[in-house]
């Protein structure tokens, strides 16, 4: 079997990892929605249950947050990871086209080309922060009622309880994004040494060929007459 034949059967096995990554991050979104939004249905119910069952749900509706927060994330990362490594693949693939005359118009560039310098890392992560305020604006109505309902009824130590639970969920869940996001951020400049002739080889090399555009064109324009 031919080098290009090997390299393209993992072409397509990384990219229905990555399909299948995304498809099961949105399956976990879809059902802590849904969780979330039948535990603030429950809520009224709940608040006259007693300071267990309010307390319950004031750390409940943080929990159900958290967990789904940090499993999305997780998807998330095992996609950009097959990403990554989908960049590398691409970069060498293309280098091997060079020899067949691809190097003006190579196939496969998807990955590498998400990897360009003008795509800043508030657009990168534009997508995360709106999933994750979501998740927090549906936690949000569950976890007050259960506050407010064990401060209404003067329940301190309960009250105590699920508000030290609720910041040691947030604490936990913002470790997580920040860990999660540090990785992003280095799978994005710095593609698999695997594939590139040294590290954070794609970025530069997308970097050279921003700077050197303009010259090229200059040198490309007939001579004045």
């Amino acid at each position: 079997m031919d080098w290009e034949d090997v390299a393209l059967n993992e072409y397509r096995t990384l990219r229905q990892e990555s399909l299948d990554s995304i498809s099961q991050a949105q399956a976990t979104l879809r059902a802590g929605v849904v969780a979330l939004g039948v535990l603030a249905g429950l809520a009224i119910k709940v608040t006259s249950a007693g300071e267990v069952a309010q307390a319950a749900l004031a750390i409940g509706g943080a929990g159900i947050a958290a967990t789904v927060a940090m499993q999305w994330l997780l998807e998330t990362l095992r996609s950009a990871r097959a990403g990554s490594h989908i960049a590398g693949l691409e970069e060498a693939i293309a280098r091997r086209g060079t020899r067949h005359g691809w190097r003006r118009d190579p196939p496969l560039r998807w990955e590498r080309e998400l990897r360009t310098p003008d795509v800043e890392r508030k657009q990168l992560l534009a997508y995360h922060n709106t999933v994750l305020l979501s998740l927090l604006a549906a936690a949000l109505p569950a976890v007050a009622l259960g506050l407010y309902a064990l401060g209404d009824d003067e329940k301190w130590v309960f009250l105590g309880i699920a508000v030290t639970g609720d910041a040691a969920l947030l604490a936990l869940t913002i470790a997580s994004i920040r860990k999660n996001r540090a990785e992003l951020w280095r799978l994005y400049c710095d593609p698999p040494r695997a594939f590139s002739r040294e590290p954070g080889t794609l970025a530069s090399a997308a970097r050279t060929e921003q700077q050197s555009a303009p010259e090229a064109s200059e040198a490309e324009r007939p001579a004045p007459g």
